[in-house]
């Protein structure tokens, strides 16, 4: 069998369309920008928490989650090139409109903070969350000025504190206000540096917040919690294995000198 590039046309024939009549319960979007700024999108549709298809273009419709990052770091997610870690710090999670990353609490910022925190900001965390949608990451968040939170690589963080807890407690944390001093008393977080960060961090993820956001943060943890459930689906393990061994496994082509890249005319919009 010869091998297959991801992500040319060939890789995405490999599973079955969605049969006739029968709708995705959750659609997820790639949008991958190459080197040369052009962008490349795919879908994958699932249902019941498996994989039922995945094509190139925008076939299943409007994304319940659309994820943004460059080619090589979606061809390193799927492939299995890099590690969660990277994963998380450089893809983007769209939902209803909002655009965060991996915690959900990216996406709005904290109005009326920087009165109370002066000259502080920004500030560094490190965070390991473990059983994320992309698997157990350790990543960094910064903490601006205008109140906004963006999560970044760890190793670019420069950070005095550190917090250990699984991704879900993380989120729920922020959404329902559950205060981490709570969450260290069960034993559901670790924390180990400055104390005074410690309580500086959880003001921040329980500021308060419009009823809007509170409704768009319940969807988020919706929606990522069951792409998760469909990632650590056992089918959804052995079609990206079987799609890996038949394919080249490296990075995509993403032309800097004279090699070419994947069609343009048949991937992508």
């Amino acid at each position: 069998m010869s091998a297959v590039l991801y992500p040319s046309p060939e890789w995405f024939a490999s599973p079955n369309p969605l049969p006739k009549d029968t709708k995705a319960d959750l659609v997820v979007e790639h949008q991958c920008e190459t080197a040369a700024g052009q962008t490349l999108t795919h879908q994958q549709a699932f249902r019941n928490s498996r994989l039922e298809a995945w094509s190139a273009g925008t076939p299943f419709g409007e994304p319940h989650i659309t994820l943004r990052r460059s080619l090589t770091d979606d061809a390193g997610d799927l492939l299995g090139l890099s590690t969660a870690s990277c994963t998380a710090a450089n893809t983007s999670v769209e939902i209803g409109g909002v655009v965060s990353g991996v915690f959900g609490f990216e996406g709005f910022e904290r109005y009326g903070i920087l009165e109370l925190t002066g000259d502080l900001l920004p500030v560094d965390f490190r965070i390991t969350a473990l059983a994320s949608p992309f698997g157990d990451a350790d990543v960094g968040v910064r903490l601006y000025k205008t109140g906004r939170m963006k999560t970044l690589s760890a190793d670019d963080a420069e950070a005095d504190l550190s917090v250990r807890a699984t991704w879900e407690d993380l989120v729920q944390q922020s959404l329902n206000e559950e205060h981490l001093m709570w969450l260290m008393a069960e034993k559901r977080v670790k924390v180990r540096g400055d104390s005074y960060l410690l309580s500086y961090l959880n003001g921040f993820l329980v500021w308060p917040k419009p009823w809007s956001e509170e409704l768009w943060g319940q969807q988020f943890h919706t929606l990522m919690s069951r792409y998760r459930d469909c990632r650590q689906n056992s089918q959804y393990r052995q079609d990206l294995e079987r799609l890996v061994r038949q394919s080249i496994r490296k990075p995509p082509v993403d032309p800097r000198g004279s090699n070419r890249e994947p069609s343009r005319e048949k991937v992508g919009r």
